[in-house]
C-alpha cells in the first residue's frame, strides 16, 4: 500500500511539472507571438528596385520614436524640436538604404509599447533587443527578403538595444551578417562573446550618450569579437542628422546638434561596412 502510494504521488508530481514546463512553454509562445504581432502592426518595409531577393537592413530608432507616415502624423512629445528631427530622421535613413539596394524593416517599437518617448528608459535596451530578436525571424517571411544577408542596425536608444541583443545572444544568429551602432548608449548592456562584425559609429562631443562609457564596454571585449569603431571629433549625439541646427539644447544641460562632414562620412562608413559583410 505505501507503495501505490508513493508511486502515485510520484505521478502527481510529475504531472505537476508537466503541467508547469507547458505553462512556461506556453508564456514563452505567447512573448514571441506578442512580438510578432507588435511588430506587424507597427513596421514599415522599404523594398528596393532592382533584382530580387535583396539583402536585409533591420532598422532600430532611437528613444523618440519614428514617423511611419510622414511627419503630419508625428505623435512625438508636443513642442518637443528634438523628438521632430529624429522622428523625420530614421524614415529618412531608411530611404537613403533603401536607395543603396537594401530591404529595410523600420521598426516603430514605442507605439507598440504605447510610449511617445523612452528617453527616461520607459522601455529598458534588453526589451528594445527582444524586438530585434523578433525582427529577425519577421523579416524573414518577406519573399523578397535575403534571409541570408540580414543586418542589424540602431541609432541611439535603438543602439543601445542592439547592444543589448548582441550581450543577450546565446548562439550566432542565423542568416545575419552584421550589426551597426550609431552614437548608443553604451551602459545598458554588457560585453558580448559574438564574432559577429559590429560597427560602432560615435560622437566624441556627445554628452546624451557620452564615448568613454562606450570605450570602456569596448575594453571589456573578449579578442575574439569583431568590432570596428569610428569616432568624430567635435561630433554631438545626432550628428548625422539632415536638418536641423548645429547645437540644440534638449534639456538637463543636454544637447543634440547636425554636423554634416561627419554625418557625410559616417554614412560611407556605415555602407562600406554592409557591403563588406
Amino acid at each position: 500500500m505505501k507503495q501505490r502510494i508513493y508511486t502515485t504521488r510520484h505521478y502527481r508530481l510529475l504531472d505537476i511539472s508537466l503541467i508547469i514546463l507547458l505553462m512556461l512553454a506556453n508564456c514563452i509562445n505567447i512573448t514571441a507571438q506578442e512580438f510578432h504581432s507588435q511588430i506587424e502592426a507597427n513596421h514599415r518595409v522599404y523594398i528596393p528596385q532592382g533584382k530580387e531577393p535583396f539583402p536585409v537592413i533591420i532598422a532600430i530608432p532611437g528613444c523618440s520614436g519614428v514617423s511611419l507616415n510622414g511627419p503630419e502624423t508625428d505623435a512625438g512629445r508636443p513642442g518637443d524640436e528634438g523628438d521632430r528631427l529624429f522622428r523625420r530622421h530614421y524614415p529618412r535613413m531608411a530611404e537613403k538604404l533603401q536607395e543603396a539596394g537594401f530591404l529595410v524593416l523600420l521598426i516603430d517599437y514605442l507605439t507598440a509599447e504605447g510610449v511617445l518617448n523612452t528617453c527616461g528608459w520607459e522601455i529598458h535596451p534588453k526589451r528594445v533587443g527582444e524586438y530585434i530578436k523578433e525582427a529577425i525571424s519577421f523579416v524573414k517571411t518577406i519573399p523578397t527578403s535575403d534571409t541570408s544577408r540580414i543586418n542589424v542596425i540602431g541609432w541611439s536608444h535603438g543602439g543601445a538595444g542592439v547592444l543589448a541583443w548582441l550581450s543577450n545572444l546565446e548562439v550566432e544568429p542565423i542568416g545575419v551578417q552584421s550589426a551597426v551602432a550609431v552614437y548608443p548608449g553604451c551602459n545598458a548592456s554588457g560585453p558580448w562573446d559574438s564574432t559577429l562584425p559590429v560597427l560602432m559609429i560615435l560622437g566624441e562631443a556627445d554628452d546624451i550618450t557620452p564615448i568613454s562609457v562606450c570605450n570602456d564596454l569596448i575594453q571589456s571585449l573578449s579578442k575574439q569579437t569583431n568590432v570596428q569603431v569610428k569616432s568624430y571629433l567635435g561630433a554631438r549625439h545626432g550628428f548625422d542628422l539632415t536638418e536641423g541646427p548645429t547645437v540644440l539644447s534638449v534639456g538637463n544641460g543636454l544637447t543634440v546638434g547636425r554636423n554634416p562632414k561627419a554625418g557625410n562620412d559616417a554614412w560611407k562608413e556605415i555602407l562600406s561596412f554592409l557591403n563588406k559583410n
